[in-house]
């Protein structure tokens, strides 16, 4: 299992997992992400991170996740996330969401409100 997924293997992702290691937070080997962008995965492969192509698998496998995807992004997400959960379901018709300084996206909220028991929110 690992300790940390990221769903979305942008420059966020990328500064957060550089971050981690350099500190030694955690190794690479702790972490897995999962991007739709070949050239993305192939980045954190360099870094010894393992990379795979299905957010399910990797929500699976994580012991915690971390979004790290552009608001427009966000249905799509979610659509991955509801065949883990149902509240993600409603969600992933749903419009993007604007984002909203200093607070979670609404589609984070949504899913942790029904997931209290596994997800917590934060927005970076």
């Amino acid at each position: 299992m690992y300790e940390l997924g990221f769903i979305g293997a942008g420059n966020m992702a990328e500064a957060i997992a550089k971050a981690a290691i350099s500190k030694g937070v955690l190794r690479p080997d702790q972490m897995v992400a999962a991007d739709i962008n070949e050239q993305r995965r192939q980045l954190f492969s360099l870094l010894g991170v393992p990379t795979m192509h299905n957010n399910s698998e990797l929500i699976q496998r994580s012991k915690a996740v971390l979004l790290a995807v552009k608001p427009q992004t966000a249905p799509a997400v979610a659509r991955d996330l509801a065949r883990l959960d149902a509240a993600a379901a409603e969600l992933a018709a749903a419009p993007a969401p604007a984002p909203a300084a200093g607070a979670p996206p609404p589609f984070v909220m949504a899913v942790a409100a029904d997931c209290s028991e596994r997800i917590e929110a934060h927005r970076v």
